[in-house]
């Protein structure tokens, strides 16, 4: 299967995996993370294979007779409203992708995508405090997770971040680490007093263990770099542990950070800068949620209260 194209390469005929490649190198000259390049990978390769199943050629001139065919195929394979805007997005940056280069002659247009708010449950405060009491701090192994835990729960960084921080990222001294988030934007992210003291204790543990040239904060009992997957992993055995109820990943510590900070009092604009978010809108989902915050809020400010 092929994709003719009589514009930017003049009549020779270019195979869809090399637009693709083309496509890709493109992105990770643009700084994008890993995971976001994977992400267009799968995405796209999703409507190549289904493209490579039809029984007609695919040119430039009949591209876009596939598109709707396709959209109807994913609505069939029972996505969920999250999967299919996902798929969605991803097809529609590598559709204008190649009416910008010249591979195809008009735009072709994907429907508009429909705001799905799903529906977040931060952890409560027995959760929390029973995830706590399960750590055993007298060995390495405890005393990290604890640490792992407490600080993606005080800072609200992604799992991707945290796996991403090293030793110099961490200043004791001032309570803040930097982090590098999408695109590989750097943030300075502050976390509490607590959170302080459970570095220290943990960072004079960690210099017994670590391998000479390891940089990461976190790392193995073996001394080498702690992957996303083996704090994943340490989700998934909590879990087990202590029979927790939905889901239980790495990113609902980011959600239960966030709501619980506007319900201390926290505002929405430094929760935007905190989280690493680049619009409002992200972070005006916690405000939603947090009723607590607003309801305190009215009773500070209200207006008949005070005449």
């Amino acid at each position: 299967m092929t994709i003719k194209s009589d514009g930017l390469f003049g009549g020779f005929f270019m195979n869809l995996s090399r637009c693709v490649e083309m496509f890709l190198t493109e992105k990770r000259l643009g700084n994008l993370s890993n995971k976001t390049i994977d992400s267009y990978q799968y995405t796209i390769g999703k409507f190549v294979n289904y493209l490579e199943s039809q029984d007609d050629d695919v040119d430039t001139t009949n591209l876009h007779l596939f598109v709707k065919p396709y959209l109807l195929h994913l609505q069939d394979s029972s996505k969920s409203p999250i999967t299919y805007n996902t798929l969605l997005r991803g097809l529609g940056v590598f559709l204008r992708f190649l009416h910008t280069e010249g591979f195809v002659d008009e735009e072709i247009k994907l429907p508009k995508i429909k705001n799905i708010q799903s529906s977040i449950h931060p952890l409560t405060p027995d959760q929390i405090r029973k995830i706590f009491n399960s750590f055993d701090t007298s060995n390495f192994g405890g005393l990290r997770n604890k640490v792992i835990f407490s600080l993606m729960l005080d800072t609200g960084i992604r799992l991707s971040e945290l796996s991403g921080l090293e030793m110099e990222d961490v200043d004791l001294n001032e309570g803040y680490m930097v982090v590098r988030g999408k695109g590989r934007k750097e943030r300075y992210v502050p976390f509490g007093k607590s959170i302080r003291k459970l570095l220290w204790t943990y960072m004079k543990q960690r210099s017994k263990y670590s391998k000479e040239g390891v940089f990461s904060l976190f790392i193995t009992q073996t001394g080498t770099s702690l992957s996303r997957g083996g704090v994943g992993m340490i989700f998934k055995r909590l879990k087990k542990k202590l029979n927790l109820p939905g889901r239980f990943h790495p990113h609902l510590l980011r959600h239960s950070f966030a709501v619980n900070y506007i319900n201390n009092g926290g505002d929405s604009f430094s929760l935007q800068r905190i989280l690493g978010h680049t619009t409002q809108a992200m972070t005006s989902r916690y405000v939603t949620l947090s009723t607590t915050n607003i309801k305190n809020q009215h009773q500070r400010f209200s207006p008949m209260d005070r005449i």
